[in-house]
């Protein structure tokens, strides 16, 4: 399946300019953003390409606008208050200048419930002005931007499966074919799987670590006040989305998803470094989810260590609680509740796999159940 990272520039913009694409979080079906972003993206001319410019948002409108089309279910949207003097430059030295990170609250929030109880999630919609400016400097250095994952994928026991798919729709049979299906295969290899993820990865990514992720980490301190560098752009925006703090990024679009890619290759990266004396494992990730195989405890243990360790110094940090082991890959490859699914509701199943996980659960929790064999016939 292609990726974005096997888009042209033109087509990676396209791509991330789509509303599916620009809120990924499910919305009544009368919102609509293509309109509003190809209006934004029409009037983003810079004149001169050599700086950062901004939009000069006196107080940013789009919240009142979201909320007015929320309770009406309309279409306007007034562009009038989105695109004041749209390009400005960011620093102004020695001036005084209002800027989108003198601002709170730039974004729209949305508060999402996963279980019905406590377990509530942020997402936020990009003020449109700003999310289309990131777009166009990312894909207006799309080279840079590849080689950095070119880059990430120099060690071929880490697999990255998440990197967001040309079409979206897509998404969903990556995890089952690179994720599920990849851990099933890998148990032919491997003895022992450790699960674990990442704490609020994306309330916890520092912004000045993605300079670090495409530009590596000595040239991007190097050159820390280049306005040109890529990463640093990307910095700056984000900050100015989040009342100029360091620490987190939006959730809520596959834009974000693909930044968050460029701060966890980099840590794919780090890892590498570390396991230079490893030979025998295997890493799945997922986004923020990873998979670890090894033949022997010890070699995990030490892996999931020095992943803690590096993520400590991004300020970031492992799941505890989510972080297990098991020697039964097979099991630990479907997700419990998927697995619950088959148990329950797989004996009519034409699946092969799930005919076979099915009878495998029977044959642990029944030992000498005389039914298996008919079954495996």
């Amino acid at each position: 399946m292609r990726t974005v990272l096997d888009l042209t520039s033109d087509k990676a913009k396209a791509f991330f300019l789509d509303e599916e694409n620009y809120c990924n979080v499910k919305l009544p079906s009368y919102f609509k953003f293509n309109d509003l972003l190809k209006a934004i993206d029409d009037e983003y001319q810079p004149n001169n390409p050599e700086k950062i410019y901004k939009v000069d948002i006196v107080k940013p409108d789009f919240k009142k606008h979201f909320k007015r089309k929320l309770l009406s279910g309309g279409d306007e949207w007034s562009l009038s208050s989105l695109l004041r003097q749209p390009l400005l430059k960011i620093y102004k030295y020695k001036t005084k200048g209002k800027y989108p990170s003198n601002f709170e609250n730039i974004n729209y929030k949305l508060f999402s419930n996963k279980d019905g109880k406590y377990a509530w999630r942020l997402f936020q919609l990009i003020h449109p002005v700003l999310y289309v400016s990131l777009v166009n400097y990312i894909t207006n250095d799309w080279d840079t931007i590849k080689n950095a994952f070119d880059r990430f994928k120099d060690n071929k026991k880490i697999i990255c499966a998440s990197i967001p798919t040309a079409n979206q729709k897509q998404q969903i049979d990556v995890w089952v074919k690179n994720v599920e299906q990849k851990s099933i295969e890998l148990a032919l290899e491997y003895e022992y799987l450790f699960k674990t993820d990442i704490v609020d990865c994306y309330g916890a990514i520092y912004t000045h670590s993605i300079p670090w992720a495409i530009h590596t980490k000595t040239k991007a301190k190097d050159k820390r006040n280049n306005k040109l560098y890529i990463g640093n752009i990307i910095d700056i925006l984000l900050r100015g989305m989040n009342y100029g703090q360091t620490n987190g990024i939006p959730q809520g679009s596959v834009l974000m998803d693909f930044i968050a890619e460029m701060v966890l290759g980099y840590i794919d990266e780090e890892l590498t470094k570390k396991l230079i004396e490893c030979d025998d494992y295997r890493i799945i990730r997922y986004r923020d989810d990873y998979r670890i195989f090894t033949n022997d405890i010890a070699t995990g243990k030490k892996i999931v260590k020095e992943l803690s360790n590096i993520l400590a110094d991004m300020g970031m940090r492992l799941n505890d609680e989510k972080t297990k082991d098991s020697n039964d890959i097979v099991v630990s490859a479907i997700k419990a509740d998927k697995m619950q699914v088959i148990v329950d509701n797989r004996p009519d199943s034409d699946n092969l796999q799930y005919q076979l996980l099915y009878i495998k659960n029977l044959s642990e929790q029944y030992l000498g159940f005389g039914q298996l064999i008919p079954k495996l016939k």
